[in-house]
């Protein structure tokens, strides 16, 4: 007499489905993360020419234009 639960096939099918799932689906460490490409600035070197109504902002090599 056969077993009721599943058949060769259905068993078959059923592994098949399993073993393709787990490959579809990408690791965690294959998605994207926040913060990723993160822009590192550097030190600038100004100096600031205040005025009585606004701040000059400017590099060292620029004084005199500033």
């Amino acid at each position: 007499m056969e077993n009721p639960g599943f058949s060769a096939r259905q068993f078959a099918l059923t592994a098949l489905l399993a073993a393709t799932a787990g490959v579809a689906v990408p690791p965690a460490a294959a998605a994207p993360y926040f913060g990723r490409n993160k822009v590192q600035y550097g030190s600038f070197d100004f100096e600031v020419l205040k005025t009585a109504h606004f701040a000059v902002y400017h590099y060292p090599a620029e004084r005199a234009a500033a």
